[in-house]
């Protein structure tokens, strides 16, 4: 559904978004007589063209002297529905494909036109089609809704075990690092107090149970200290 803006731009927009469709489908390497038409068809809640009574109204590529040109591959194609609200409802056959197109999009969502509805899907198979996958949509909201919801909560959920395992392996890191500084820093004051312990017994003959408690070193250290160096 398209509404004109304030600059009246749609018809430049219009032009820009087939030529960008056209674009988007010519692939490299597609053979210039392989290229597919691009359709943009816009249901405008607007008349575009006030000096013309119908309804639909498709552009092509053009001569200025009204000639089509040979390949146009690019169409335009506008459906306004202020014109379809303004004709009647029926008969029905009397309505063109297009204006049959038009009542039914005006009246999809209006509960008092169901019958009306029912009537232009059977004159109409491709009304037929729409109204069969718009029921369908219509009787499985709920359900798409509990689908949603339930992918929701489960993303959610995703994203906080996520979160939660993040922190965690960051909390454990650092206080990982935070133990093996801890570590580090406890080694190398033993060190340092077995080495003193060490001196105090080459230079004074301190038995090593006596430099251990004055250096408060580790025993052991002390012991082992002695014994690589013997």
């Amino acid at each position: 559904m398209q509404g004109r803006d304030n600059v009246n731009s749609f018809d430049n927009r219009s032009e820009y978004h087939v030529a960008h469709l056209l674009n988007h489908f010519v692939t490299k390497g597609t053979p210039w007589d392989k290229v597919p038409e691009a359709y943009m068809i816009s249901v405008l809640n607007f008349v575009y063209e006030d000096n013309i009574e119908d309804s639909f109204l498709a552009y092509s590529m053009r001569l200025e002297t009204g000639l089509l040109l040979n390949s146009s591959r690019m169409k335009i194609i506008y459906l306004e529905l202020p014109k379809i609200r303004k004709l009647p409802d029926y008969p029905i056959s009397k309505l063109t494909h297009s204006q049959r197109w038009g009542k039914f999009l005006v009246y999809a969502d209006d509960k008092t036109k169901q019958e009306y509805l029912k009537l232009l899907a059977e004159e109409e198979a491709g009304i037929m089609y729409a109204q069969t996958v718009l029921n369908t949509i219509s009787q499985s909201d709920a359900e798409w809704r509990r689908e949603r919801d339930y992918i929701d909560i489960a993303n959610t959920e995703a994203t906080i075990r996520y979160e939660a395992e993040q922190k965690g392996y960051a909390a454990g890191e650092k206080h990982g690092m935070q133990y093996g500084l801890q570590q580090g820093l406890l080694q190398g004051e033993q060190k340092k107090a077995v080495e003193a312990a060490l001196m105090l017994i080459k230079d004074y003959n301190a038995s090593p149970e006596i430099a251990a408690q004055k250096m408060n070193a580790p025993l052991k250290l002390v012991l082992e200290g002695l014994k690589n160096k013997a």
